[in-house]
C-alpha cells in the first residue's frame, strides 16, 4: 500500500494525472491483504476510473493539511472496506 500511496502522491495534481492501469495497480499494492481487498473491490465496482475518481474526491479535503502516505493509506483501505 505504501507504493501506491507514493505513486498518487508523485501524480496527484487537482485531477489525478498518470498511466495507471489494473497491472501497475496490481504490482503496486503487491500481494498483501489489504491490497487483494483493493483489488477486488475495483473490480467489483465501476473500476479503476471510479477508483481515481473517488480518491481524488475524497484527498479534496486534506489539501489544506496535507496529504501523505498515511491519509492515503487510510483511505484505500477505506475505500476497499465499502
Amino acid at each position: 500500500m505504501e507504493k501506491l500511496a507514493e505513486y498518487f502522491l508523485e501524480h496527484l495534481i487537482l485531477d489525478f494525472e498518470g498511466a495507471l492501469d489494473m497491472d501497475e495497480l496490481q504490482k503496486l499494492v503487491g500481494d498483501t491483504p489489504e491490497g487483494a481487498q483493493l483489488l477486488h473491490v475495483i473490480k467489483d465496482d465501476d473500476g479503476l476510473e471510479e477508483f481515481i475518481l473517488a480518491m481524488t474526491d475524497g484527498l479534496r479535503e486534506h489539501i489544506t493539511s496535507g496529504i501523505n502516505r498515511e491519509i492515503l493509506s487510510r483511505e484505500f483501505i477505506e475505500y476497499s472496506q465499502q
